[in-house]
């Protein structure tokens, strides 16, 4: 099952987050992803929600929907 982008984005850069003593020792100013990603679109009543998702399977067999590539870079900035 697809998740929506938004919980699939925050799931990759909480990944990178140190925790524990680690945080105390290291901290994160940019991240860069590019990785294959699997997205789909679902009706909810009269909206549409974006599905996005880390692929199924590692290998493609040619059964599935060509992979989608998510590339995003996040830097620490200033806040408004």
């Amino acid at each position: 099952m697809r998740r929506p982008l938004a919980e699939t984005l925050a799931d990759l850069a909480g990944a990178a987050m140190p925790f524990g003593e680690a945080e105390l020792l290291v901290r994160v100013t940019s991240l860069v992803i590019d990785m294959p990603l699997e997205i789909r679109m679902r009706k909810i009543a009269e909206e549409y929600e974006l599905l996005a998702d880390v692929p199924t399977w590692r290998w493609q067999t040619g059964f599935e929907e060509p992979r989608s590539r998510l590339k995003i870079r996040w830097e620490e900035g200033e806040t408004v």
